[in-house]
């Protein structure tokens, strides 16, 4: 958080009218940026979630605005929320992002995608405005299954000598 450290002062001169007036600027040590729990999450058809945390790295003087956009495959995934404030009271306290793989019908395989967390700088408190991007890497696990050819069964009535032909089709 915001540390402040204590200092001797000594009054070297004085204008004889035993009138000292002070006036300090508290700076904190920290680096403005943000911290993420995780940079890699994994969401799978349909609906299978997963999570990360993001806090500041130190308090701001106004609000610090993230903004989550999709940078790959946005069809994919569903951000939620979309954009996280923190403020002078809430700045350390862990905010959670839940990411949700979207169902489609495509055998489409494992799907990477990606997306930038990114400063909002005209909503941001000024000392954030230089705080670099970050990335959250991900994987969307695909549940559909390639379509399967035809299968026969065959059955012989032994009474008549016959056999029905049955076609089924999966997938």
């Amino acid at each position: 958080g915001a540390t402040t450290q204590g200092a001797n002062i000594a009054v070297l001169q004085n204008d004889g009218t035993d009138k000292i007036k002070w006036n300090f600027n508290i700076v904190s040590s920290e680096t403005p940026g943000f911290n993420l729990s995780k940079t890699n999450v994994t969401t799978s058809e349909p609906d299978v979630s997963d999570t990360f945390t993001v806090t500041l790295n130190s308090e701001p003087t106004s609000d610090v605005v993230l903004n989550l956009t999709p940078i790959l495959n946005a069809d994919e995934f569903v951000i939620d929320p979309t954009q996280l404030v923190f403020s002078q009271t809430n700045w350390n306290q862990p905010m959670t992002v839940t990411i949700t793989g979207l169902d489609d019908i495509e055998v489409d395989g494992p799907q990477d995608f990606r997306i930038a967390i990114a400063v909002d700088d005209m909503a941001s408190d000024d000392t954030y405005d230089f705080v670099l991007d970050q990335t959250i890497s991900g994987i969307n696990e695909d549940n559909d299954v390639p379509n399967q050819p035809p299968v026969a069964v065959l059955g012989a009535d032994p009474t008549s000598g016959t056999a029905p032909l049955e076609v089924s089709f999966s997938g």
